[in-house]
């Protein structure tokens, strides 16, 4: 039945998303015209053919084509180069009662957004739950983002928020945080309605605030924007996990999004990125793809030398600092398979806690606790009776992880003992010293490791 479509639609399909003369509704349109004909065509040639398999044979051609387009003849349905963005333009003080208000159109998207001051006493208190868990207790700076049903010329009940809402609120939200001063005497409101939507609403929210407001009251603040890149890939067919080809796409259309393998969402300022989010549907993306992704977004250069080694150039030393930040977080997971089941390693003490002491095996690691079960034989009721400090070096041996929840098992207790132990440390792996609890002496003979 794939093959029937592919026969009879295909030069219709294709003619229609080489068109640049569409936009999103017409182009919807013009496909859905090329959608009944071909169900009709299929129905006489398949009568006893399920509906969901006549629809899902016309959107398995329809996505191969457009796909196609991009990898094989490097085009776009707008006829955009793949690295161009759409024209923007932005419009402030739409409404002057208002304490802010503004425009923004990039493309067939548009947001329109208004900003509300208020005292401090109508910030957003935390309850006790949300306190503990993020350690906030009050903000004075929100942002509600709303997507009514006629965004994407639908008809629907406008009810409570929905995920999307709630993600993309958060997200335009945590890019703008950066850019407000930590002492504004001011709650902030800041409400954005996406009025059309075909890609970038969510870039459409930050541009709209900085407009209006950042510009006039952070004016030593750089400005905020955002762009998504998205992802066409073809998979490798000896092994379906891997990429064979791909193409990167900057400033992605809602189809191209829809039809794609991934929105990889991006704000900052010139300094460096404020936030990011990546929608991926594909198993998995190897890390040389996510460098290229974040230096189309940001201007950030980054080859890669051989299997390991990477160079990164970046216009700015904010931007090298952000670059060099995230290439950690990504690579967080490698760093930690260093480790050796057995081994002493040397922890910093970060925290003092009553249950324990968290502490650090090297710099960009997560804190991990250090239970007083663990800091000692004799039993001990604050880590402080054994005269901890923040800072304070010790040495810990390492078991692996938790089966059950994944966290990193460390013990300081099983080394207070007059037996010799062999420390290891990350940075000098090969390097071993010998330390006895009774003696002052050291020497590098081999020793046996107390269990």
């Amino acid at each position: 039945m794939v093959e029937h479509v592919r026969q009879v639609a295909s030069e219709s399909i294709y003619a229609v998303f080489t068109d640049y003369t569409h936009d999103k509704i017409s182009r919807d349109e013009a496909i859905n015209k090329v959608r009944l004909e071909t169900e009709e065509n299929i129905k006489d040639r398949y009568p006893q053919a399920e509906p969901f398999e006549v629809i899902e044979s016309f959107n398995t051609v329809c996505k191969e084509i457009f796909r196609n387009l991009v990898l094989n003849e490097y085009r776009r349905c707008d006829g955009r180069e793949l690295t161009a963005l759409r024209n923007i333009s932005c419009e402030v003080d739409l409404f002057k009662p208002l304490h802010g208000s503004a425009l923004f159109q990039r493309g067939q998207t548009q947001v329109l957004s208004s900003v509300t001051f208020d005292s401090l006493e109508s910030s957003v208190k935390a309850d006790i739950i949300t306190t503990a868990l993020s350690g906030i207790k009050d903000k004075n700076f929100m942002l509600h983002y709303e997507f009514p049903p006629y965004a994407t010329n639908e008809t629907g009940k406008v009810a409570g928020l929905n995920r999307r809402e709630l993600g993309h609120g958060a997200l335009a939200e945590k890019a703008l945080r950066s850019v407000i001063p930590k002492e504004f005497p001011f709650t902030i409101r800041v409400t954005a309605e996406v009025l059309e939507s075909n890609g970038a609403d969510f870039k459409g929210c930050i541009s709209v605030f900085y407009d209006r407001f950042a510009s006039q009251v952070c004016r030593s603040h750089p400005a905020v924007a955002g762009v998504a890149v998205g992802l066409i890939s073809k998979a490798n067919p000896a092994k379906l996990s891997e990429i064979q080809d791909y193409r990167l796409l900057t400033d992605i259309l809602g189809i191209e999004d829809y039809l794609g393998d991934m929105d990889f969402k991006l704000a900052g300022t010139n300094k460096g990125i404020t936030a990011l989010q990546a929608d991926v549907k594909i198993p998995g993306l190897p890390l040389k793809l996510v460098m290229e992704a974040i230096q189309q977004a940001t201007g950030v250069t980054i080859n890669q030398v051989d299997e390991e080694t990477f160079s990164v150039f970046a216009p700015t030393p904010g931007a090298m600092n952000e670059v060099l930040a995230s290439i950690s977080e990504i690579s967080k997971d490698d760093q930690e398979q260093q480790l050796d089941f057995g081994a002493i390693y040397t922890a910093t003490i970060i925290e003092i806690r009553d249950i324990g002491v968290m502490v650090k095996l090297y710099p960009n690691m997560s804190p991990v606790l250090l239970h007083n079960s663990q800091l000692d034989h004799k039993r001990i009721k604050h880590p402080s009776a054994l005269g901890f400090e923040v800072g304070q070096q010790i040495q810990v041996k390492y078991f692996g992880r938790d089966p059950t929840d994944g966290r990193m098992r460390l013990s300081r207790k099983v080394l207070q003992s007059p037996v010799a132990t062999v420390v290891k440390t990350l940075s000098e792996k090969q390097s071993i010293s010998v330390g006895s609890s009774s003696s002052q002496t050291s020497s590098t003979a081999p020793v046996a490791e107390d269990a």
